[in-house]
């Protein structure tokens, strides 16, 4: 007796079609990695320069302008603008033994790919530092 076979179906395309469903969520977790790797590298760098902007302004001879250009120094190397710095007191207003706040703020949206159309817009990074006055009371 002679059996017949049965058709097997054709799956030829299966992992194509399955691939183009999974390869736009694959995409987007890929650019959300991407996203939240750049953030935390920014934050980590405005940290850094609020804390080599703070050092610079205990400094006796320090003034608002060297303290700017420590911060902008500082995050020359990614490019980045629209960096707010702002020294609390006054360096000129400050005497020895003062606390001083130097505070560095960046808009989230000026660094992301996506410019904060999706998510991002209206938030900030921001870090600050501490630091006394140096010299003599």
């Amino acid at each position: 007796m002679i059996r017949r076979k049965r058709r097997q179906p054709s799956r030829k395309g299966a992992a194509l079609t399955e691939f183009a469903i999974v390869a736009p969520f694959l995409f987007l977790m890929l650019v959300g990695m991407i996203e939240f790797g750049r953030t935390l590298m920014v934050q980590h760098m405005i940290t850094s320069a609020a804390h080599e902007a703070a050092r610079e302004a205990s400094l006796p001879s320090a003034t608002e302008a060297s303290v700017t250009a420590i911060v902008d120094r500082h995050l020359e190397a990614s490019n980045l603008s629209n960096v707010a710095v702002t020294i609390d007191p006054e360096i000129d207003d400050a005497e020895a033994g003062d606390t001083i706040t130097v505070t560095v703020t960046q808009p989230i949206s000026s660094i992301t790919v996506m410019g904060g159309r999706w998510f991002g817009a209206g938030f900030n990074l921001s870090s600050s530092s501490s630091v006394r006055k140096e010299g003599f009371e």
